[in-house]
């Protein structure tokens, strides 16, 4: 019946309970429940509510459904269960997968559709042994069956028929066959009955139970005895085959099949010479695929190694190139008609030594070391690859090359498989130039300026993805103390950006230089250009591009810009508004002031500021411990990684100066680094250089006095809170007005020489906190107030 007039009509939800996995299971002539739950969520009753199956044409499941439901009020819900049954062919019967699609209809139409995923079983028979024949006083032909299917074999009937004979062999009975179970038979010969290569047997197999099935198994050929001669043919084939387990035998227990067995990493030390052989062993003891998988060698590399003594230099400096990401130049050759052979390398951003190329030398099979090192020299500022032609040549030339004096890098034939085979080439390649080369000359190390590589760059994880991930462009101020990793975090930013093609990214370093000029150079205009022009032109990029500016070492183009009223500044943010452009400026006090103290600076609240601090604790371990294993060194001592970071407090720059100068006094010989390397570093001018000038913060001589009254009063605490500053002002007698006490707290903080917590503010960096301590700092603390009062 229709629902009432004004109501919405009923609003069903039809699925099933369960849909399992694995899904529904159901045997052949057997039933399975499927229940289905239907939910009224309309206002109105649903009456006559009948779930019927739809079927494609030839589909074996059938479903039987519950009866019909004559009314649902809204709100309710009712569980119908039906069966669902599976009727497999009578002959040769399979399993079979399929989907029970089932409808539920209603008086006013149809609701929707279920499907459930049905596994119909069905018993499987097959041959799991051919007939055979069994001789003696009684021959008989034996065969084994098995039913691999899902279902039981109940009340089974077997029929055997021979060839050559009239009647059928006695009928054999099994009662029942379990599912996965093997039916073994063996059927007696009639006396008389012959049985040669031509006999056949034919088997039908009957299940008398409901539901019957039969297989049929036709013209199957049986196995006879073997007679005496191919018996000692069997035994010529068993002496070869003895002949080549004794020849495989060798191969598994020769010296070299051994060695890499145990140790699948040797194979790429081998050297040039053996990997031919040792290629030959594995693939014979079929053990090449899994030595090349344990030692992470890919088959093809193995290859062009074997192959790489007689290719021509050009190809070998290819496939040098090709494992290392680099590109490859020829360049002269040098003695008497340019008979050696020279290459250069561009090695990569991704190159973790202090490296931009490498030149590859090939010097002839029949020149001496000596002579070959005498016409290279001693390689300039860069390592010379020198490749010799045989294995006693790279011998004595490796012998030669040594010596930290020069920068030849000469591999042995063991050395040079090495970095042919590794699974990472640019480390190994390191590892070789740190072994021939003095490591203070190619240390990873970068202590001044910003990070151009990104080999050496580490951390900042968290603010590159707020800026790189964010839904859109913004304006960050990026402030720190000096060496913190500003300009390194701004160029690694840069390197990022410029693999966007919707955005233009320019990096400007502006320190004391004038802005216009730096700009005008940038945009590629006349240095004259007038500021107007220079933010119009700023302004200009190609349609569906936005520009970005990157501006390091901003203090001074702030102070200035402030000094004229902010002009460029404000150009800047409207730039911005428009959504034209978007800048990242990097500085440290006076960027900040301006942003944060200034209220008519146009940078206030124009972006959001980041504060540059200590690296992340992993980022730290990484810089104390991945490029020394680029260098193929490692610490003596874990606790001595442990050290450096609680010395340096987590500040980059100090981590890589103490790295720095641990490499400065290593030999060629040394590869593990010690606790006297350590200690050499800490008290090494470089260190306390980086270390010093913490005292002039700002250009304001009062506020800078400040800084350091603060510091030489307060430096013998661990921790101290604003009160105790104020106490130690207020006990001298040092005037100082509540703002400039909290600007110079403030900026001692963004100089990562204080931090703030809880309790109040805590030393940041202990190396320095012994520097200041071991400076005497009540007597600085006294000079330091003698000359604020004289000054006043």
């Amino acid at each position: 019946m229709p629902p009432p007039a004004g109501t919405e009509p009923a609003h069903l939800e039809f699925y099933a309970l369960a849909t399992p996995d694995p899904p529904l299971t159901t045997g052949d002539g057997g039933s399975t429940e499927v229940t289905v739950r239907i939910v009224n969520h309309g206002s109105a009753p649903a009456y006559w509510l009948r779930i019927h199956q739809t079927r494609d044409f030839g589909d074996p499941l059938l479903y039987t459904p519950p009866p019909v439901v004559p009314r649902l009020d809204p709100g309710q819900s009712v569980d119908l269960t039906g069966q669902v049954s599976y009727l497999a062919a009578w002959t040769d019967p399979q399993a079979h997968a399929g989907r029970l699609r089932l409808q539920l209809d209603h008086a006013h139409g149809t609701a929707g559709t279920v499907e459930a995923p049905i596994r119909a079983t069905a018993p499987q028979i097959a041959v799991a042994a051919e007939p055979e024949l069994v001789p003696g006083d009684a021959p008989a032909l034996s065969v084994k069956l098995q039913n691999k299917g899902g279902q039981d074999l109940e009340q089974a009937e077997v029929r055997a028929q021979l060839t050559g004979l009239d009647a059928d062999l006695p009928r054999l009975s099994q009662p029942l066959v379990k599912a996965g179970a093997d039916l073994p038979l063996s059927f007696a010969l009639p006396k008389g009955a012959r049985v040669d290569k031509d006999s056949r047997l034919t088997l039908v197999v009957d299940e008398r139970a409901y539901p019957p099935h039969d297989w049929t198994f036709a013209d199957r050929p049986i196995r006879l005895p073997t007679p005496p001669w191919q018996l000692y043919a069997g035994l010529a084939a068993l002496v070869l085959t003895l002949s080549v387990l004794l020849w495989s035998l060798r191969q598994y227990t020769h010296p070299l099949t051994r060695r890499l067995a145990a140790d699948p990493a040797a194979l790429a030390g081998l050297g040039l010479a053996q990997l031919e052989r040792a290629r030959t062993l594995l693939r014979r003891t079929r053990r090449l695929g899994a030595v090349l998988a344990a030692g992470g060698v890919q088959g093809r590399w193995l290859d062009r190694a074997i192959q790489f003594r007689g290719e021509s230099p050009e190809a070998q400096v290819r496939w040098l190139a090709e494992r290392l990401g680099a590109n490859w130049q020829r360049l002269e050759g040098v003695g008497e008609g340019g008979t050696m052979e020279q290459f250069e390398l561009a090695l990569g951003d991704g190159f973790p030594l202090n490296l931009s190329a490498c030149r590859v030398a090939f010097p002839p099979a029949d020149w001496p070391a000596q002579d070959v090192l005498t016409l290279l020299g001693t390689g300039g500022d860069r390592p010379c690859l020198v490749l010799g032609r045989d294995p006693d040549q790279c011998a004595d030339l490796s012998r030669r090359c040594r010596s930290p004096e020069t920068w030849w890098v000469a591999p042995q034939d063991g050395e040079l498989s090495a970095l042919l085979l590794a699974a990472e080439p640019v480390d190994a390649f390191a590892r070789l130039i740190a072994r021939y080369v003095k490591v203070a000359r190619i240390s990873p190390y970068q202590t001044s300026l910003g990070v151009r590589k990104e080999s050496g760059f580490f951390g900042r994880t968290r603010i590159l993805s707020d800026i790189l991930n964010r839904g859109d462009l913004a304006n960050y101020l990026v402030v720190g103390g000096r060496q913190l990793g500003k300009s390194s975090l701004l160029l690694a930013l840069k390197r990022r950006l410029a693999g966007r093609k919707d955005i233009d990214c320019r990096y400007l370093s502006l320190g004391q230089a004038t802005t216009n000029p730096k700009l005008a150079e940038e945009l590629d205009v006349p240095a004259a250009t007038p500021l107007p022009d220079l933010l119009r032109q700023l302004a200009q990029v190609l349609p569906g591009t936005r520009r970005v500016l990157l501006l390091d070492e901003s203090d001074a183009f702030v102070a200035a810009d402030a000094a004229r009223g902010y002009a460029c500044l404000n150009g800047f943010r409207s730039l911005s508004d428009e959504g034209r452009c978007h800048f990242i400026l990097a500085g440290f006090w006076s960027l900040y002031r301006s942003a944060s103290f200034d209220y008519q600076s146009p940078i206030k609240n124009f972006a959001e500021t980041i504060q540059i601090g200590a690296l992340e604790p992993e980022a730290c371990r990484d810089l104390v411990t991945k490029p020394m294993a680029a260098l193929g060194l490692t610490y003596a001592d874990a606790g001595m990684v442990e050290r450096i970071l609680e010395r340096t407090g987590g500040r980059a720059n100090l981590i890589a100066i103490l790295c720095d100068q641990m490499l400065q006094g290593l030999g060629l010989a040394q590869r593990v680094l010690t606790e006297p390397d350590l200690e050499r570093a800490l008290v090494s001018r470089s260190l306390r250089s980086a270390l010093e000038g913490w005292g002039e913060l700002t250009a304001d001589p009062a506020a800078a006095r400040l800084d350091r009254v603060i510091v030489y009063g307060l430096i013998g605490q661990e921790h101290f809170p604003l009160a105790a500053v104020l106490d130690l002002l207020g006990g001298l007698g040092y005037q100082a007005a509540p703002e400039a006490i909290k600007e110079s707290l403030t900026r001692l903080e963004l100089a990562f020489l204080i931090g703030r917590d809880a309790a109040g503010y805590r030393w940041q960096v202990p190396l320095w906190r012994d520097l200041v301590l071991a400076e005497e700092p009540e007597r600085m603390l006294r000079q330091e107030v003698e000359q604020a009062i004289s000054s006043n």
